[in-house]
């Protein structure tokens, strides 16, 4: 059939090849409805058993399948930032009693261990001393708004608005002659009756004189009304001149004075951070300790004890095997089908050593991080592993070159290689199962110093144990 098909039909949904294979191959389809499942798993038995390379390949399309599935969740983060998986949080305890519930059982187990032992592996920012904010410019657009509701301006360019700008007073408006004509005409002919008509006529010529008067006059007063309007807004232009000058010349100096004074802020700022910097730098203790801390605020199960002669001695509390390490592990069935088989306690024990490993490894790459002359990290792994106390199991201290060596332990195998290779590296394992338990305090004064601070009340930053850890020993 060949890889390349057998991994698209591995990708498409169940649905879909069960609707394709209906439509292309009715007789096929009809022939495997009606035949009975056993029949069905003894003819694929068979199959393989005569075509061995087939089965090879259907076991390594399903495990690439589970791997490309496990890979999206490889950076699974809980909500307190920190990459910390346990099985009781990711699957359903029992094994299914389908084959249908083992294989999914198997892709989730597969998920999970991926995410699991690869904890190690995100990308980490290189060590750089941090930058203030930048200076962010006034709002000088804000600050002119004020000045100018203060002053009146907005009031003032409402007044001016029907004149345009420049303003310009409308002209007057003309003189309806006609209407002031018969306004004298009825006052000059009221009382005369109309047979004087002489008189009559009389009063019509002066009421010409009249009227000619009056629309003078009404006009002149009409001329000294648009020239009175006009002489008012250039007043009132000039004076919103003046002020909208001085406002601004006001409100920029007022956005220098600001931008100063933020410009002063962010240099004392920035000479505090590379103070602080310099002292990271030089492995001053309290810097490498509160850098430390920030790297780690987020994980509550990291606590850094303190910094000693640029090693810093952190504790990681881990949780117990069985929250960890699942009972079943993936595995193909005769048929070539996924499945889940038990676990052999060694193996979960093993594992679990691998798993301890690699958050180590990403205790120390973060811690490496953090500081850029840090010369070693002294881990020290915590575990309920006696009566449910979290005792010491593990402590090491971890070089430089531990950071890159991280990057290349992939799975578990490198990773109990990596947790190996330190010189002063000590588990504590028993029995033919190499199960891990309590560090012996009787001939390590690391153990001991470990011990004393798990049984103090505060477990908080101890840089006394911190100097008991870091000691170098025989």
């Amino acid at each position: 059939m060949g890889l390349i098909r057998k991994a698209l039909r591995q990708a498409t949904p169940r649905p879909v090849r069960q609707v394709k294979s209906a439509v292309t191959h009715p007789v096929g389809s009809t022939i495997r409805a009606v035949t009975p499942g056993p029949v069905r798993s003894a003819h694929r038995t068979a199959f393989n058993a005569t075509h061995p390379i087939n089965a090879v390949e259907n076991i390594a399309v399903a495990s690439a399948a589970s791997i490309l599935r496990s890979s999206r969740n490889r950076n699974r983060r809980t909500a307190d930032g920190q990459a910390r998986l346990t099985w009781s949080e990711s699957a359903v305890s029992g094994q299914p009693q389908t084959a249908t519930g083992r294989a999914g059982l198997a892709e989730a187990i597969a998920e999970y261990e991926a995410g699991l032992f690869s904890l190690h592996l995100g990308e980490l920012p290189d060590p750089s001393p941090r930058m203030a904010d930048p200076v962010d410019m006034p709002d000088f657009d804000a600050m002119r708004s004020e000045l100018e509701a203060s002053r009146g301006v907005p009031a003032l360019r409402e007044h001016l608005e029907p004149y345009g700008d420049p303003p310009i007073a409308p002209a007057p408006s003309p003189v309806d002659r006609r209407e002031i004509c018969w306004e004298v005409r009825n006052e000059s002919l009221s009382g005369i009756p109309w047979w004087q008509w002489r008189a009559r006529h009389r009063c019509l010529r002066q009421a010409l004189v009249e009227t000619d008067r009056r629309v003078d006059a009404e006009e002149r007063s009409r001329r000294e009304a648009a020239a009175r309007a006009q002489r008012e807004s250039d007043a009132r232009a000039v004076e919103l001149a003046q002020i909208v000058r001085a406002i601004e010349a006001e409100a920029r100096e007022s956005a220098e004075r600001e931008f100063a004074r933020r410009a002063a802020r962010h240099a004392e700022e920035q000479a505090k951070y590379d103070e602080v910097w310099e002292r990271l730098c030089g492995n001053d203790a309290g810097a490498i300790e509160l850098a430390m801390a920030e790297q780690f605020s987020d994980d509550e199960a990291v606590q850094v004890l303190g910094a000693v002669d640029a090693t810093v001695a952190v504790i990681v509390e881990i949780p117990a095997r069985d929250e960890l390490i699942p009972d079943y592990e993936p595995a193909i069935t005769p048929t070539g089908r996924l499945s889940v088989q038990s676990r052999s306690l060694t193996r979960r024990n093993d594992l679990y050593r691998a798993a301890i490993g690699g958050r180590l490894a990403a205790v120390v790459r973060q811690a490496f991080a953090a500081a850029p002359n840090l010369i070693s990290v002294t881990c020290v792994a915590v575990a309920p592993v006696h009566r449910g106390e979290l005792v010491p199991v593990y402590v090491a201290t971890f070089g430089r070159e531990a950071s890159q060596a991280c990057l290349s332990a992939v799975g578990p195998d490198a990773l109990l290689g990596l947790v190996a290779q330190p010189r002063d590296a000590k588990w504590a394992l028993k029995g033919r199962a190499r199960e891990l338990v309590s560090l012996d305090p009787a001939n390590d004064p690391r153990v001991r110093a470990i011990a004393a601070w798990l049984s103090g009340g505060a477990r908080g930053p101890d840089r006394d144990t911190a100097m008991l850890i870091t000691r170098p020993t025989d």
